[in-house]
C-alpha cells in the first residue's frame, strides 16, 4: 500500500469522527494488513474485532486532553 493511500485511510478514519469500522468481507486483504501494521506502529488503536469487522480509532496524541486547558 502507498503512503498516500494509509494517508487517505487515515483521513476516512478522521473523517468518521476518529473511529471505523471496517467490513472484513468489504475491504481487500492488503487494506487490512496496512491498518494492523499502523496500530502495531502506534497510528491505530484496536477497539473491537470480530469475525466479520474490525474497528480501529486514532489514538489521542500525548497531552491532548490537557492541552488547553488552565490559562
Amino acid at each position: 500500500m502507498t503512503h498516500s493511500r494509509m494517508a487517505a485511510l487515515l483521513q476516512q478514519i478522521r473523517d468518521a469522527g476518529g473511529q471505523k469500522t471496517i467490513r472484513r468481507d468489504g475491504a481487500d486483504l492488503s487494506t487490512l494488513h496496512e491498518l494492523e501494521r499502523a496500530r502495531q506502529r502506534g497510528r491505530l488503536e484496536l477497539v473491537a474485532r470480530s469475525a466479520h469487522a474490525v474497528t480501529y480509532r486514532i489514538p489521542a496524541p500525548p497531552g491532548g486532553a490537557a492541552r488547553g486547558a488552565g490559562g
